[in-house]
């Protein structure tokens, strides 16, 4: 737990301990990150992932006493007697990046119905992203990706095949809804996806009356984002961020996106070292008003940044794929190509969009949710080449594109946070002992335990998941008897 992800995680506590949005009570790692009116602390963020993680929060709090601390060490550095509740609780954002690779299988096949190629493109978003580092700490970028690809998904499976079920549009609605909950700076994409939904519904006077249904699931989450916003604030229309006296240039959003696109951008999707100096204008470097965040610069020029082709270099073939398929299916690749494009401009316009202390494209993932169907039509096209010659060479650029995305991956999880230290890796390669060879038994252990940290509550795991399996089980596969339990019920 770090100032990053802190302030959500103790509005979670607040709301399940005190049952209330004040986090007068949970400070111990916010700084500086929160959002103070009238003498009482909230988190900066909209209330969404807090409120999506209570479930965890509460399960994590039950199973406490028999949990393991991570490393299975109570001493390791960073370590406090909170560390096995809180890795338990992160569990949430792990659930939703699962379930977002799952959901992009179930796009891929409703794209290319190849089962090889849905796994490919899954486990190619799962592992080769940052997806998996930050499905690994309390922040909100797995949710917001899992929410966003299933209005992607029902777009795609049911308004552009005219099929306007109840169903279908109450999910639509409500993952716009949630997502703003979630993450309103995303407000465009949602927008955009609703335009393209409501477009599909012009020629049917009867879908158009039943996008009522998208505005009874889509205006909850909205409305308890004003309510919050009303409670904390005295003010509906606001933002946390306009109550952060510890930085007070977050409370003009034309500053925050002062940054010229280019040659921001140019960064953002192709850099594999330190920022260039000159992508941070002159006027940033000498305004009074971010002079105390000249540091984040000074280091964001000294550090490693992968851009978003850089960390995930599979991106250009996913680019190429949407190409490919631009004939076939233009509405998709367009409707695709208009979203992450929207992220990446506006994103490349944050004066903090390298993420302080942390570095890296994260900010960027939004994008990568819509280009990665791109893959799915890369890999189709690829593997029904019939002639091996001219098919073996594009299948050994995708392998080995592939696996470098997934070691970014894996080294991004790998010097993730250190627990409740902010801008400390959990792990240095110097850590190793050399010759490596000779100490190869105790290097690979070293290597597995920092990558899977919490490794030793995974018993745990099955307590969670298998009410849930169950039901989803009894609900896909054995729909005729839970209606009967469900009658009997009903009428008893």
């Amino acid at each position: 737990m770090n100032s990053l992800d802190a302030p959500q995680y103790a509005l979670t506590q607040a709301l399940v301990e005190k049952k209330t949005i004040k986090i007068n009570n949970y400070t111990q790692w916010i700084y500086p990150d929160f959002a103070q009116y009238k003498n009482n602390i909230y988190s900066l963020r909209t209330p969404g992932e807090s409120i999506v993680a209570i479930p965890f929060y509460l399960f994590a709090k039950t199973l406490q006493p028999v949990a393991n601390f991570p490393y299975k060490d109570p001493t390791y550095t960073g370590i406090t007697k909170e560390s096995n509740r809180e890795a338990l609780s992160i569990l949430y954002n792990a659930t939703f990046g699962a379930a977002a690779a799952v959901l992009l299988f179930f796009l891929s096949w409703e794209l290319t119905a190849s089962l090889t190629v849905s796994i490919i493109t899954s486990l190619s978003f799962g592992l080769g992203t940052l997806i998996w580092r930050y499905s690994s700490s309390f922040q909100r970028f797995s949710v917001v990706s899992f929410f966003l690809l299933a209005a992607f998904f029902i777009y795609i499976k049911y308004f552009l095949k005219k099929k306007f079920t109840p169903f279908a549009i109450l999910i639509f609605g409500f993952s716009i809804g949630i997502t703003f909950l979630i993450d309103h700076s995303v407000i465009f994409l949602l927008l955009l996806l609703s335009i393209a939904a409501f477009i599909e519904t012009l020629q049917t006077p009867k879908a158009l009356i039943k996008m009522r249904y998208f505005l009874y699931t889509a205006l909850i989450p909205i409305f308890i984002f004003l309510l919050y916003n009303f409670i904390a604030f005295d003010n509906p229309f606001t933002s946390g961020y306009m109550y952060m006296e510890t930085r007070p240039y977050f409370k003009n959003p034309v500053f925050i996106y002062s940054l010229p696109v280019f040659p921001g951008i140019i960064t953002n999707l192709f850099s594999n070292g330190p920022i260039p100096r000159n992508v941070f204008p002159d006027k940033l470097w000498n305004d009074p008003l971010y002079l105390q965040s000249n540091t984040n610069m000074e280091w964001a020029i000294r550090n490693h940044y992968k851009g978003l082709f850089t960390q995930s270099p599979f991106l250009y073939l996913a680019i190429a794929g949407l190409l490919i398929a631009l004939r076939k299916r233009k509405k998709i690749i367009v409707l695709s190509l208009l979203l992450s494009s929207l992220t990446i401009i506006q994103t490349s316009k944050l004066v903090y969009f390298y993420g302080p202390t942390a570095y890296d494209s994260h900010y960027f993932l939004p994008a990568v949710t819509f280009l990665i169907i791109g893959l799915a039509f890369w890999w189709k096209k690829i593997l029904d080449i019939k002639n091996q010659l001219i098919k073996l060479p594009f299948i050994l650029l995708s392998v080995f594109a592939t696996l470098f995305a997934i070691y970014n991956g894996w080294y991004s999880a790998l010097t993730n946070f250190a627990p409740h230290v902010t801008g400390e890796h959990r792990f240095y390669f110097e850590q190793l002992k050399q010759p490596f060879l000779h100490y190869t038994n105790e290097n690979l252990s070293m290597l597995f335990i920092n990558t899977f940290p919490n490794i030793y509550n995974i018993h745990l795991l099955f307590l969670f998941y298998f009410p849930l399996f169950f039901i989803i089980y009894l609900l896909l596969f054995q729909r005729k008897l839970t209606k009967r339990i469900i009658s009997k019920l009903i009428h008893r």
